[in-house]
């Protein structure tokens, strides 16, 4: 997801931390470790609810109501489909301390459970979370979506460290290196879907990405 207003100026920069977990591979406003782990959008529907959907371009969703977030890589790639009219859109940003419930990220999950929406296409991580966290929410399916001929679908994560503290790097890709396997479980635990990382010339860096990809161009505003 689009990072915080803020977020490197207010931690890193203020000395409130040495390390960002989680930064989009070739993050600028940080000196970003290699990236150890890959995660994507996912498409989520009910458990049995007919045939399962697992492509953009699958037929069926020209005839359903899909739940995504407005300015998204796959609100761009829906809209391209020419699948607007088909799209309920949810806010891509929210301030935590707002308490209407339909700002929260994971309205568009919840719409799916009650029929509002027949299937979304929400944050792989926070999707597969919600997944995890009650039986009721488990009947959702996800399916991963791969990266898409207009825009990307998925993405690696970094840890940050101020730019220039190549010692600080080094050491916790050394740590990276030793402890792979913990970190893989601990994401799975928590519902994070996981995909092989890419080799290093096929990354979606900065200058990667493709210039229609919208609001997810990782960038910070300062």
């Amino acid at each position: 997801m689009a990072a915080p207003a803020g977020l490197v100026r207010n931690t890193l920069g203020a000395g409130a931390c040495d390390v960002l977990i989680s930064v989009p591979r070739g993050y600028d406003p940080v000196l970003s470790t290699k990236p150890y782990y890959r995660s994507a959008y996912v498409l989520a529907q009910l458990s049995g609810n007919g045939p399962r959907i697992t492509s953009l371009d699958d037929p069926a969703l020209k005839r359903i109501k899909i739940g995504t977030y407005q300015g998204s890589p796959p609100y761009d790639a829906l809209a391209e489909r020419g699948l607007s009219a088909n799209l309920v859109t949810y806010p891509l940003f929210f301030d935590p301390r707002v308490p209407d419930p339909s700002r929260r990220p994971v309205k568009l999950l919840q719409d799916v459970l009650t029929g509002e929406v027949d299937v979304a296409i929400a944050w792989g991580p926070m999707a597969g979370y919600f997944v995890k966290t009650s039986a009721a929410n488990a009947k959702l399916s996800l399916s991963p979506l791969a990266d898409d001929r207009i825009v990307p679908m998925t993405f690696e994560f970094s840890m940050g460290v101020r730019k220039g503290n190549q010692a600080l790097k080094g050491a916790l890709e050394q740590a990276l290196d030793r402890r792979q396997a913990d970190l893989t479980k601990i994401l799975g635990d928590y519902g994070v879907p996981l995909l092989p990382l890419k080799p290093a010339a096929e990354g979606w860096g900065p200058d990667k990405a493709p210039a229609q990809s919208g609001g997810h161009k990782h960038h910070e505003k300062q």
